[in-house]
């Protein structure tokens, strides 16, 4: 009986991440303590780097991500890379080394959006739409030419040649 509640809990969430989807709310700081919600971020895609300072995955593919920061940066987006340590201060201390092209952001409340946002492994890259929709909850690392081929057809860019 657990089992078939984990389940439906389990299709719940995914269905709830699926493209279109209302993105959750979610709160968070810069380093200046500024706070930001995903409602500052309406009006442009939103590009979500989930991350921690202590995931070596995360910063392997931070560099790639900061070059599409940097590639797009007149385009309607905005890259946001969203830590999700426990210890802020270690944020605190990684956050200074970091591109000023992507908006550097703490989440408030990392079990909440842990939950709502389904990031149980990171690093996870995320796309939601001008409108706060999900456009797609689980894109490919940015190393990977997917990611950028992805991000340009949301933007309605053709490819590159």
């Amino acid at each position: 009986n657990n089992y078939v509640a984990n389940l439906n809990a389990t299709n719940k969430l995914y269905a709830s991440l699926e493209a279109g989807k209302q993105a959750p709310q979610f709160e968070a700081i810069d380093k200046d303590q500024k706070v930001y919600t995903l409602n500052d971020l309406k009006g442009k895609y939103v590009v979500m780097d989930v991350w921690a300072t202590w995931c070596g995955p995360c910063e392997r593919e931070r560099p790639s991500f900061e070059k599409m920061a940097i590639k797009y940066k007149d385009q309607p987006v905005h890259f946001v890379a969203a830590s999700m340590d426990r210890r802020i201060e270690d944020w605190y201390v990684e956050v200074n080394n970091r591109s000023k092209s992507v908006l550097q952001l703490h989440i408030n409340d990392i079990s909440k959006f842990s939950k709502e946002y389904n990031t149980q492994s990171i690093p996870r890259f995320i796309l939601i739409d001008p409108d706060g929709n999900f456009a797609n909850s689980q894109l490919p690392f940015p190393s990977d030419a997917n990611f950028e081929k992805m991000l340009r057809d949301a933007l309605g860019l053709e490819e590159e040649k």
